[in-house]
């Protein structure tokens, strides 16, 4: 239940840049050949940035508009 300990700190915050990424050096074999999505977000006044797996409705829509928000605190992203 993480996510109810940090509700108070989660914010909604504006997404800078997505990348989409390959990280072959995750130990899981099922999750190292899948491709992840590399999210910087400003949290605050700060730069934060996270990988996650990837999504590609969500890698649509920021492409398209390049406008998104994402719910994260300053440590991961909570909420796509």
């Amino acid at each position: 239940m993480t996510w109810f300990k940090n509700k108070k700190k989660c914010q909604t915050c504006k997404v800078l840049e997505v990348n989409i990424v390959h990280d072959k050096r995750l130990c899981n074999t099922l999750v190292c050949h899948q491709a992840h999505l590399l999210i910087t977000y400003c949290y605050g006044d700060d730069v934060c940035s996270n990988t996650v797996l990837y999504d590609e409705s969500f890698y649509a829509r920021f492409k398209a508009s390049k406008q998104s928000h994402i719910l994260a605190d300053d440590k991961t992203i909570w909420h796509l």
